[in-house]
């Protein structure tokens, strides 16, 4: 996935271990299975990262949509079936809620609390809806 930056240091990519054909890697964190979703941050400007929390292991698929505006705040989509929900957690990965469900395409933060979103759902047109404080509550915009 494409990092999400939240300051200038902070940095935070979602991976997946192994993939198509390929084992794990010999630098895979302790415990990671094939398949497993993992959380890795970087607090030099990328060039180190930590791995760590792993997210989930095989049969959760989680969407590529990352965002982090700030250090402790993560959202990232996932997938269950039949629907997606936008995942927040407010201290750096260790609890997660829903805080939307919805099949979000793209996610921007503009400041640490002011956020947009676009949803695609399977029927009806897009839609965009907003956060003024973080990512807790997304309402709807008309445009």
């Amino acid at each position: 996935a494409v990092p999400a930056v939240s300051t200038s240091s902070h940095l935070i990519v979602e991976c997946v271990m192994g993939g198509f054909a390929y084992g794990l890697s010999g630098t895979a964190p302790r415990g990671a299975t094939l398949g497993s979703t993992w959380l890795y941050t970087s607090d030099n400007a990328g060039r180190t990262f930590t791995a760590g929390p792993e997210l989930a292991r095989n049969n959760v698929y989680f969407g590529w949509v990352l965002a982090s505006p700030k250090p402790t705040t993560i959202l990232i989509t996932r997938n269950i079936s039949p629907h997606q929900e936008l995942l927040a957690s407010f201290d750096g990965g260790r609890h997660w809620t829903a805080v939307y469900v919805g099949a979000v395409d793209f996610l921007q933060f503009v400041s640490s609390t002011e956020g947009v979103a676009l949803v695609q759902p399977s029927k009806g047109p897009n839609q965009l809806i907003m956060t003024i404080d973080g990512g807790y509550n997304w309402i709807p915009i008309a445009f």
